[in-house]
């Protein structure tokens, strides 16, 4: 069992491995950041014998349990007053929850601001990224469309040249008509 002198600077280590045994103990429900919603107001609370009372004699039990190592765990008085401050007369053994909540607020008092700070840095690279994505799409489809207007341009201008093309053939076969009557309009009269 991991044990704790008090130092801030062995405060990680110790919760690490702290959580860890909770774990394997299967303590982990008793050491949440408040109380378990299956906990009754009381652990002198008279438990039914349903399911529910079941359930929340299984949580004493083990808030029990998370105390007495909680209890085992620190190196001194100073510490061990945490576990008693954790005690009421609805819980005379005290609420594990409540212990751990002493120590995070004396050895991590910032969590919550740096949670904060975490967490605005998460929500602004999540945000940078979106913004990314929005403009890698924004130029695929400006590319697509680009390329989808250059297409059509193209096909304009095949349209038009071949228009041209058609109105000088036509032109053309015309003026060789032309000629072809005035050249027998020529002939004819010569003759």
């Amino acid at each position: 069992m991991p044990s704790f002198d008090g130092r801030v600077e062995s405060y990680d280590k110790w919760e690490i491995e702290w959580a860890a045994f909770a774990e394997e103990e299967g303590l982990s429900g008793a050491l949440g950041d408040c109380r378990d919603s299956n906990m009754p107001e009381s652990s002198v609370f008279v438990v039914g014998k349903d399911a529910a009372g079941k359930l929340q004699a299984a949580v004493v039990k083990t808030n029990k349990r998370a105390m007495a190592y909680l209890a085992m765990a620190f190196d001194n008085m100073k510490l061990l007053r945490f576990v008693t401050k954790a005690k009421s007369d609805d819980w005379p053994e005290g609420e594990a929850w409540k212990v751990m909540q002493f120590l995070t607020k004396k050895y991590c008092p910032d969590e919550t601001t740096v949670r904060v700070g975490l967490r605005k840095m998460i929500v602004k690279e999540e945000a940078e990224d979106e913004c990314k994505e929005e403009a890698k799409e924004e130029c695929e489809e400006a590319e697509v469309e680009s390329k989808h207007e250059a297409e059509v341009e193209c096909e304009e201008e095949d349209d038009e040249r071949e228009e041209t093309e058609c109105e000088e053939t036509e032109h053309e076969g015309v003026e060789k008509n032309a000629a072809k009557r005035k050249n027998t309009m020529m002939n004819l009269k010569k003759k």
